[in-house]
């Protein structure tokens, strides 16, 4: 039988199932799902976002490098580095023609989702860096690393030969037809 509550820290805490992001609210959707692994948490925050044709989406995407990107990223810092609380921090973006998600993932102990000792755990840290985002902005030195960045990705990504392969193949069917 599957239970629908778990226990952090002595707390009963929902233990929700995935649910699509087209029921959720205008506000963050959290999912907790209890691992099959003693004692892991995987946790995924997501918000409903603009659709593909929205320009809203390319501010986004450069916010998810900002947050979940290269090892200097805010989220990895504060959750890796500063607290060692992950070993990994994710933050992917979709865009579909009705709309899009924008999800933060990561995966702890679960006795660390919402306590860290006498410190903060997962879910505040990771709701503070979001706050904190929303708040104060992002400073110059930030946007400059950023930029470089996702710079730096789309080089890498001409070199890739997969994605001039597809490329390639896309350019011939377009010529043919």
């Amino acid at each position: 039988e599957h239970s629908y509550f778990t226990t952090i820290s002595g707390h009963p805490v929902p233990c929700l199932e995935w649910r699509p992001l087209a029921n959720s609210s205008n506000g963050p959707e959290y999912i907790y799902l209890k691992g099959r692994e003693k004692n892991v948490c995987y946790i995924s925050i997501a918000f409903n976002v603009c659709n593909q044709y929205d320009i809203s989406k390319y501010v986004l995407n450069y916010i998810r490098s900002l947050l979940g990107g290269p090892f200097s990223s805010r989220l990895f810092m504060t959750l890796r580095e500063y607290n060692g609380l992950t070993y990994s921090i994710d933050v992917d973006t979709q865009y579909f023609e009705v709309g899009g998600d924008f999800t933060i993932t990561t995966v702890c102990d679960d006795d660390k989702l919402i306590r860290n000792g006498d410190h903060k755990g997962v879910l505040p840290l990771i709701m503070g860096v979001l706050r904190d985002l929303v708040l104060n902005g992002v400073s110059k030195s930030e946007f400059e690393i950023i930029q470089n960045y996702i710079k730096g990705k789309l080089l890498l990504a001409q070199e890739d030969n997969t994605v001039v392969a597809e490329h390639n193949g896309e350019y011939r069917d377009w010529e043919t037809s």
